[in-house]
């Protein structure tokens, strides 16, 4: 069960959230959650990365379900440039340039991350040989630009996510890539983790 207190405790109400709306599960069920809590002010932005030859088909599904919610849906496209860095930081930086550019002082951009997803970047970072300071955790908020960034489900598992979306029987996209092992990500996703939770289970 998702707690409403939890989901809203780091947000001002009364200022504009966005949601970082991609069309996969987290942020499917972070737009839902809030829109079944009828919090006002809610927008949402997706960016189409470019990469999937799927990616015309979620920018349209999340098109169709923001308009079906009576949500505003913001769509921005981006060619993702690499220039050295991995294809995921390329993406990020990406992300975060438009979320800049789009929060006003005190408004709020609102992300899907989940406690599984904290565990896996704590790994990556490990293994890449981080020092302690960079070992540090998702953060719940933190400003970007003149707003703030803030993860609201950083505490929910992505069972209980999933669990939400089977039982109000809401659609989503997968996203293919998340099954292939070329990515640092998926590999610790799909099958680190799943070791490790075997050995402890």
């Amino acid at each position: 069960m998702i707690n409403f207190d939890d989901l809203t405790y780091h947000l001002d109400l009364s200022k504009k959230i966005y949601v970082g709306y991609s069309g996969g599960p987290d942020s499917t069920a972070l737009l839902h959650l809030l829109y079944l809590n009828n919090i006002a002010n809610i927008e949402a932005i997706h960016i189409n990365h470019n990469i999937s030859d799927n990616s015309l088909e979620w920018e349209e599904h999340c098109r169709k379900t923001s308009e079906k919610l009576g949500i505003k849906c913001h769509l921005e496209s981006v060619k993702v440039k690499t220039d050295g860095d991995g294809l995921e930081s390329a993406a990020r930086k990406a992300r975060y340039k438009i979320f800049t550019k789009y929060l006003k002082k005190g408004e709020q951009i609102l992300l899907g991350h989940h406690s599984n997803d904290v565990a896996e970047t704590f790994l990556l970072r490990l293994f890449r040989g981080t020092g302690l300071d960079g070992l540090e955790s998702l953060r719940v908020k933190r400003k970007v630009g003149e707003g703030y960034l803030i993860r609201p489900l950083i505490n929910v598992s992505k069972e209980s996510i999933l669990f939400f979306l089977k039982e109000k029987k809401i659609s989503f996209v997968q996203d293919e890539s998340n099954s292939s092992q070329d990515h640092d990500r998926n590999y610790v996703r799909n099958t680190i983790i799943p070791s490790i939770e075997k050995k402890v289970g």
